[in-house]
């Protein structure tokens, strides 16, 4: 079985690309939805049956997202160990963190677009309204699935961010052995990609050929480090932006859930009101009866009574 990085270089030499690490790659994966445009007023809700395959798909995207997490870590671990040092491995790193921040943007724009969808099905009107089913429940789970996915990720990022310090730490030492620990947190918070701060590491180091291939290590380590700083800091904004996406959803919900309360408290309203009526009409159907019986026996009564007076008569 091919590794991970070689599969990644395959795909690389396939598609003639080789991104840094978190820039966007060509979209190759997925197609766009058949999802309403958010900027058109006009635009027709999805139908039950669309609406569920598109959600369906995206949920699919999702849970993908902790596969391309466990490769990113395990090409971090193998940069961390000096396994990577034929270049490959980094290049493999580099390629899958920008195919997982694409498919995560892409992620989030489906979102928006069943967000929209779930508004315009809420303002609409006839069959495409009435579809049978909350719209707004089923982003707001998206949401929440997404968002842990994205925790994971930034969790693991920040782990290696540490791990990366770590090391830039020790092999810091392996050139400086009488570095204090500020000297230490200094170094690893110098910018070794600048070639200035590199040379003169040099010249300050006793041990030249040992600083060189060391401090080219540190130099490495600290270009990883600074590309996880940076996906730990779209990963931040891409979080809080989806926050405040589910936030707008939930008060949707809580909205349509105090109007459907609201529109059953009248119905319930209603249906006592129509039984007190029908209580009324047949009190009334009664009285009706009742009224007719005595109109009855008045009237009998007076034949009875005129038949006895004309009878006594004769």
């Amino acid at each position: 079985m091919a590794s991970y990085g070689q599969s990644y270089e395959s795909y690389e030499q396939r598609n003639g690309w080789s991104p840094a690490y978190g820039a966007p790659p060509p979209d190759h994966e997925l197609q766009p939805y058949p999802l309403p445009s958010s900027s058109s007023s006009a635009a027709v809700p999805l139908s039950r049956t669309d609406f569920l395959t598109s959600v369906q798909q995206t949920r699919h995207e999702i849970t993908s997202i902790a596969a391309d997490v466990q490769q990113i870590a395990l090409l971090h671990q193998r940069a961390l160990d000096g396994t990577n040092t034929d270049g490959d491995g980094i290049r493999a790193l580099d390629a899958l963190a920008a195919a997982t921040q694409a498919k995560n943007a892409r992620i989030r724009e489906q979102l928006r677009k069943l967000k929209a969808d779930a508004a315009a099905t809420g303002q609409g009107s006839g069959a495409a309204a009435g579809v049978g089913f909350n719209k707004e429940s089923h982003v707001l789970s998206l949401g929440e699935e997404f968002k842990r996915e994205l925790r994971a990720y930034l969790e693991e990022e920040r782990r290696f961010r540490e791990l990366y310090r770590q090391q830039i730490g020790r092999q810091y030492r392996i050139v400086y052995p009488a570095a204090s620990e500020g000297e230490v947190a200094l170094a690893v918070e110098r910018d070794w990609g600048d070639e200035g701060v590199f040379q003169s590491a040099l010249r300050d180091s006793n041990r030249a050929a040992q600083a060189s291939t060391v401090l080219g290590a540190v130099r490495a380590r600290h270009n990883e480090l600074q590309k996880v700083e940076q996906s730990i800091a779209e990963l931040a904004a891409l979080f809080q932006d989806l926050e405040t996406l589910l936030l707008q959803q939930s008060e949707v919900i809580k909205d349509v859930e105090a109007q459907t309360e609201g529109a059953v408290e009248n119905l319930n309203k209603g249906n006592k009101e129509v039984h007190g009526a029908v209580e009324s009409a047949r009190r009334a159907r009664k009285l009706k009866w009742y009224c007719l019986l005595v109109t009855v026996l008045i009237v009998v009564i007076l034949a009875l009574v005129l038949g006895l007076v004309f009878g006594l008569r004769k």
